[in-house]
């Protein structure tokens, strides 16, 4: 088998501890149009214990790991119980990166399993991102007192407006036709393909871990909107989509809440992810959630490397 065959196998014998973004169906599908493979450690027992996923792309002079659309993290996965066995296994998929003959290797990594500074010593730059998180909790009512007061009084203004709440009534491609026309009218260009969010959102519902939430007034305008995913311990608020003629309703805020008590009921971390837009972190701030650290990874191995990289990833 290769190795893609084999993690297959490896992530649905893991998939409730696996973060989700890691999965053999998201890189699937998120990396369909291009070229993805995974690095495996394996035990005396040729088990796997290990593994880093990755995105290959290859231009003329240049050969590069980076990022796939709509992932947060990649970075290392260690199977539950060979965590002290972290800093070999480091070693390990660092030989194994090396041996790829990239000219730029850049991942974000979760917080966690493996030690940043490991990867330091080896040459790779390390900055800080900051992702907002909501620790499960099953007391809704204390939650609710954790909101910035703001954000409760747009929740009761939503409910006073009589709005209607729905989950799934959007189908996959109304979603991606609703999220594409507020961009427009806003003069933006949607950074989603929409063949790969159509591919991703439809296998998320197939597996039963992502859902479309919508929100409509009275009289039937879907006001706000989003998809959501989750794996066995997160749910990620990965793409919303606010229509601003409906900002003073309070349906934006009303939709989140709702998400994440769903979250909360279902035994889960809320993850709103990651932004650099102070506006966008005050909001997430506003919601009752921690900033949580998670890294960026680089290293270049060339000069085209170092250009594409200080080029990208200002």
């Amino acid at each position: 088998m290769t190795n893609k065959e084999e993690y297959r196998l490896f992530c649905e014998s893991e998939k409730n501890n696996m973060p989700i973004y890691s999965q053999y169906w998201w890189m699937e599908a998120v990396c369909a149009e291009k070229s993805w493979d995974v690095l495996l450690v394996k035990n005396s027992r040729q088990e796997i214990i290990a593994s880093l996923p990755y995105l290959l792309d290859e231009k003329i002079i240049l050969k590069y790991v980076q990022m796939p659309v709509l992932t947060q993290t990649n970075g290392i996965y260690i199977k539950k119980g060979e965590e002290q066995g972290k800093d070999s296994i480091t070693a390990d998929l660092q030989s194994q990166i090396e041996r790829l003959n990239l000219d730029v290797f850049y991942q974000n990594f979760p917080a966690s399993p493996v030690d940043k500074d490991k990867f330091k010593e080896k040459g790779y730059t390390i900055k800080e991102r900051t992702s907002y998180i909501i620790e499960n909790t099953p007391d809704i009512i204390d939650l609710f007192k954790s909101l910035d007061q703001s954000k409760q009084r747009q929740i009761k203004k939503a409910q006073r407006n009589n709005l209607r709440l729905y989950r799934d009534k959007m189908t996959v491609e109304q979603f991606y036709a609703y999220h594409d026309h507020l961009l427009s009218k806003r003069g933006m260009r949607n950074q989603i393909p929409q063949i790969i969010f159509t591919r991703l959102a439809k296998k998320a519902l197939e597996r039963n871990q992502g859902c479309i939430w919508s929100i409509e007034g009275e009289d039937g305008e879907t006001q706000s909107a989003l998809f959501m995913v989750w794996d066995g311990q997160k749910a990620y608020y990965l793409v919303p989509a606010n229509d601003r003629d409906y900002s003073t309703t309070g349906a934006p805020t009303m939709l989140t809440w709702e998400a994440i008590k769903w979250t909360m009921q279902k035994g889960k971390t809320f993850d709103f992810e990651g932004s650099m837009i102070p506006s966008i972190a005050k909001n997430y701030s506003q919601f009752g959630s921690t900033p949580t650290s998670y890294h960026q990874l680089v290293k270049t191995f060339s000069i085209t490397g170092k250009i594409w990289a200080k080029i990208k990833l200002r």
